[in-house]
């Protein structure tokens, strides 16, 4: 028998744009835990949700206290290397759109690795994550962005990576960080991409469905329809690739086992040899997700808006 998760919210609105008719789009997803969910689609705005939308006690089932488990102490300095290279040209057009040393915050900083990386590169970096690894580092803040210690109107940038899918509420939680957001200050967002190839080709298996941590899948219709309606945001750029995300996707949705959480969960550490294949099947895929991203049908869009004054 199929075990349905309790206290769960049922969906009576589109909870982006509020239309009342949906279209059923994957039934039967299951989570490690037994649970099943499903995933609808609006029929106004193509926003699409995870349904039933489980509540914060199923939640925090899943967002144990070692959720992010300190990846800077586990990565190797090979790794640590790697993945630099990976977000160092999103630094640089940070950097070309912001005065010199700009006051950056990262929304969902996780372990933190991005804040340190865009203070080492000159800017005056923040991170805030409600499930932040614990640390002592005095620039990371454990708290959800309407409660955080800084004054509106502070940052020049603010940046969003892999966070919106996470969120209850998500136009909220934008309005919250825009007040923060000083006028024509820089708005980076990176999400999943629901009309992706990827999508298309793995379906119930494409790995950013993560369920059930990810609440919510855009697209770029949806995204920019509810971005255009609710806030004075001018769009800079779309990007839909992603260095660091595009092609560990496309691999995890083949080879699941390799997702360093579920090999550290079983083993302890992420094996060297397991590492190794990890980072030359990405580079395999590569072509795909760089034809896939040509076609603006990459499974990760990363937006650059420009807030309005």
């Amino acid at each position: 028998m199929v075990k349905k998760p309790r206290n769960l919210q049922q969906m009576t609105a589109c909870r982006l744009c509020g239309h009342h008719k949906d279209q059923l789009i994957l039934s039967g997803l299951k989570t490690d835990r037994d649970e099943t969910y499903n995933l609808r689609r609006c029929r106004r705005c193509s926003f699409v949700t995870l349904h039933p939308l489980p509540d914060e006690n199923i939640l925090s089932k899943y967002y144990h206290s070692n959720y992010w488990q300190n990846n800077q102490e586990q990565r190797s300095r090979v790794l640590n290397f790697f993945l630099s290279l990976r977000v160092k040209p999103i630094i640089k057009e940070l950097k070309a759109l912001i005065p010199r040393k700009g006051n950056v915050l990262d929304w969902g900083t996780g372990d933190g690795f991005l804040v340190k990386l865009l203070n080492d590169n000159g800017l005056t970096a923040f991170g805030i994550d409600l499930y932040a690894s614990a640390s002592d580092d005095k620039t990371i803040f454990r708290t959800a962005i309407h409660n955080t210690p800084f004054p509106d109107n502070y940052f020049h940038a603010i940046t969003g990576f892999h966070v919106l899918e996470h969120l209850r509420q998500p136009l909220e939680s934008i309005r919250s960080a825009l007040r923060l957001l000083k006028p024509k200050g820089i708005f980076i967002i990176e999400v999943p991409n629901i009309d992706s190839l990827q999508y298309r080709l793995f379906r119930s298996r494409w790995q950013p469905l993560e369920i059930p941590f990810h609440l919510n899948h855009f697209s770029p219709n949806s995204l920019q329809y509810n971005l255009s309606d609710n806030f004075n945001l001018k769009i800079l750029k779309i990007s839909y690739f992603s260095q660091r995300v595009s092609p560990s996707a496309f691999l995890l949705s083949i080879f699941p086992f390799f997702t360093p959480k579920i090999m550290r969960s079983k083993k302890g550490v992420y094996p060297t040899p397991i590492k190794l294949c990890y980072l030359l099947g990405q580079l395999v895929v590569y072509p795909f997700v760089l034809t896939e991203a040509a076609l603006k049908r990459g499974a990760i869009m990363r937006l650059y808006l420009r807030k309005d004054e």
